[in-house]
């Protein structure tokens, strides 16, 4: 996902014209880089172990000794930090957050725009991140305790 859809989203969860968008455009980008620091700090980071496993990356090696093709697996790190959104962030700048939970980056991002004019909306959205991060925790909680060890591969 990228700024300029993320931005897209966060329209099409409350607000009817895109004048009225343009006139929240401080408190919206500020909702995101809150919704994105909250993301990093209480998915990403919490569960980096998880999510390494779910992003890992296969590459294949040869060793130099045998000649022998390997494949390797390279498990996905998350960045130390994420540069916040500015002003003068362009449309097309990716959100460093895995494919797995950056999708419900336009929910909590709306539940921060909308905490102080429309408490309804803002509940909702708190609730729909809240029924996801629930998800989330349980399914990596379950595939990280839930583990048998046969002949050196994790199931």
């Amino acid at each position: 996902m990228n700024w300029g859809e993320l931005k897209q989203q966060i329209r099409d969860l409350g607000f009817e014209e895109d004048s009225t968008m343009e006139e929240y455009s401080t408190i919206v980008i500020n909702a995101c880089n809150r919704a994105i620091q909250m993301i990093f700090q209480e998915l990403v980071l919490g569960y980096k172990d998880y999510l390494g496993g779910l992003y890992a990356t296969k590459k294949t090696v040869t060793d130099e000794l045998t000649g022998e093709t390997k494949i390797k697996v390279i498990k996905w790190t998350p960045p130390s930090e994420l540069d916040p959104i500015t002003a003068q962030t362009t449309d097309d700048t990716e959100i460093d957050l895995p494919d797995r939970v950056v999708y419900i980056l336009p929910i909590l991002a709306s539940y921060y725009v909308w905490l102080d004019d429309d408490q309804v909306k803002a509940v909702m959205y708190w609730n729909q991140y809240d029924d996801f991060r629930t998800r989330f925790i349980d399914e990596a909680r379950s595939r990280n305790y839930n583990c048998e060890f046969y002949g050196g591969l994790w199931f």
